[in-house]
């Protein structure tokens, strides 16, 4: 099962004319009790730069973008088998990867830019802000979208070759598309970067708008496959809502809701996620959050899934979060399924 957000970004940049870079470490402890009880420890290292262009080459308005994952550590859903998922920093292969590698032309005074090279759908396409605490990797992006191609689309941990369009009004309006290879892999995958979209491409187009209310509906579909490996013919819709409560972003409350149904071969049916996130929790820790959130998937055969997930974050240092969280998941075969867990996120610079 394909991830989603692996981790919060690091807050702190290193600042030049040229050249910044960010870097963060996230490692998990989770633990069960179901049964005799088990546990994992996994961890991302995640490295980013970004180039600017027209600093070092006169390139006006233009940025070129990398950056690098290194996974390792145990495998709970593996081991458990849900639906799902049940942590987004889990990957099938522990290795080193190189996850996004772009250019960005921005033009139209800032209002337009095309993106071009391997790229995280997720980073821009059914994503919400307010979900993103949550560790489960429903929470990142729709199971109905993330269940498909035949080793996930362009997403955590392995991303795909594709182009960006995207362009914003005054009014904080929006419309975006990509068109990305089929078939995710990248440096360090067994087989490296697919160049010859052999397995067609997915195409995804997304209209959204707001300030204190965000909403975002798009749509996707596969096609122009040249063989039956992948998930052919497989199309699917979604919607993304969230309402800040206050006008206070840092210290308020925000809901979520989002959803999506798919059809063709897409595995996974229809996909619900829901919740709230509350920041400065106390008035003494500005920096506290807590997150609680509800997911729902049906397969398209027999079989849905239930789950809930709650999570508070601190810093316990100035660039240390510790964040513990519980799920509970109600598993196809009547299987419920009990997990704790300790995230640890330490921004390096």
């Amino acid at each position: 099962m394909s991830a989603a957000l692996p981790v919060a970004e690091a807050a702190w940049a290193r600042e030049g004319e040229v050249w910044k870079s960010q870097a963060a470490y996230t490692a998990d402890l989770v633990v069960t009790p179901n049964g005799s009880g088990r546990a994992w420890a996994l961890d991302n290292l995640d490295l980013t730069g970004d180039l600017d262009l027209d600093a070092l080459a006169g390139l006006r308005d233009a940025v070129f973008h990398a950056g690098l994952l290194i996974n390792t550590g145990g495998q709970p859903d593996a081991a458990l088998g849900t639906v799902e998922g049940l942590d987004n920093i889990e990957v099938t292969r522990p290795r080193t990867r190189l996850f996004e590698a772009w250019l960005q032309q921005d033009f139209g005074a800032g209002r337009g830019s095309v993106r071009a090279g391997l790229y995280d759908l997720n980073s821009e396409f059914y994503a919400t802000a307010a979900s993103d605490q949550l560790i489960h990797p429903a929470f990142g992006i729709g199971t109905e979208l993330s269940a498909t191609g035949s080793a996930g689309p362009s997403i955590f941990p392995s991303t795909a070759l594709a182009v960006r369009l995207r362009w914003e009004d005054e009014r904080k309006r929006y419309v975006q598309a990509a068109i990305i290879d089929a078939k995710a892999g990248t440096l360090g995958d067994p087989g490296g970067v697919d160049l010859g979209f052999a397995q067609g491409a997915l195409g995804v187009v997304q209209v959204g708008g707001g300030d204190r209310s965000r909403w975002a509906v798009g749509a996707w579909r596969y096609g122009f496959e040249r063989d039956d490996t992948g998930t052919p013919r497989a199309r699917g819709i979604y919607g993304l809502f969230e309402r800040d409560l206050t006008s206070d972003h840092g210290r308020g409350i925000t809901l979520f809701v989002r959803g999506g149904a798919s059809a063709g071969r897409a595995p996974i049916a229809v996909s619900l996620q829901a919740g709230a996130t509350k920041g400065g929790v106390w008035a003494s820790r500005p920096d506290s959050r807590l997150s609680v959130g509800f997911h729902y998937a049906k397969a398209r055969g027999d079989g849905s899934e239930v789950g809930f997930e709650a999570a508070y974050a601190d810093k316990i240092a100035p660039r240390t979060t510790l964040q513990p969280g519980l799920q509970l998941v109600a598993a196809p075969g009547g299987r419920s399924i009990a997990i704790a867990s300790l995230r640890l996120i330490v921004e390096a610079w």
